[in-house]
């Protein structure tokens, strides 16, 4: 229970579409900054909004990176939301 209330998670689906730039400062580093419009979905209800997307990657080869990221997210009806990421990538 939240503050005495019966609270059951129902999933949370988010769709977004960002443009944005990517810059390699050095060989092995890329850093990447996208932004675009949120649709998110949740229990049948469908808000929309922006998010922002800042990544940065280390190439440990020439096809693979990992590295730290953050991200925002502003629905319409839902305070901002902030959230720190480690992600692995593939480049092809």
């Amino acid at each position: 229970s939240v503050a005495g209330y019966a609270f059951r998670y129902g999933g949370f689906l988010t769709l977004y579409a960002a443009a944005g730039i990517d810059y390699k400062p050095a060989i092995p580093v890329n850093i990447a900054l996208t932004a675009g419009p949120v649709m998110s979905l949740y229990k049948g209800n469908t808000e929309v909004g922006a998010g922002v997307n800042l990544f940065w990657s280390y190439f440990l080869s020439k096809n693979i990176a990992v590295g730290p990221g953050i991200s925002f997210r502003k629905l319409s009806k839902t305070d901002a939301l902030w959230s720190g990421t480690i992600r692995a990538s593939y480049a092809f």
